[in-house]
Parts: structure tokens; C-alpha cells; sequence
């Protein structure tokens, strides 16, 4: 891998954007999931607030 980089900090920023994008993610599809159980929307939409930014 560091060949195909060539610097580290080329792979520390790639390290650093699927890092963030699995949490996103994780944090989206746990969103959908509290809406398939019904879970109050005033919850839902704070927990998406309070991860998202």
C-alpha cells in the first residue's frame, strides 16, 4: 500500500476518509432502523443533528 501512496500522509488522508464515511454510513442506516421501530421522530432527528454535525 505505501508504494501505491507513495507518502504516508497521502495514505493517512485515505485512512481518514473511510473512517468518516463508515461512521455516515453507520449513522444513517442506524437513523433507518430507528424508523422501521417506530422510535419518536423528535429522537430520531436529534440524534441525526447531534452525529451529523
Amino acid at each position: 500500500m505505501v508504494l501505491y501512496f507513495q507518502k504516508s500522509s497521502k495514505m493517512e488522508a485515505a485512512y481518514g476518509l473511510a473512517i468518516i464515511v463508515t461512521m455516515i454510513t453507520t449513522t444513517i442506516l442506524f437513523a433507518n432502523y430507528m424508523v422501521l421501530r417506530r422510535v419518536n421522530k423528535a429522537f430520531i432527528y436529534a440524534f441525526l443533528i447531534g452525529f451529523l454535525l
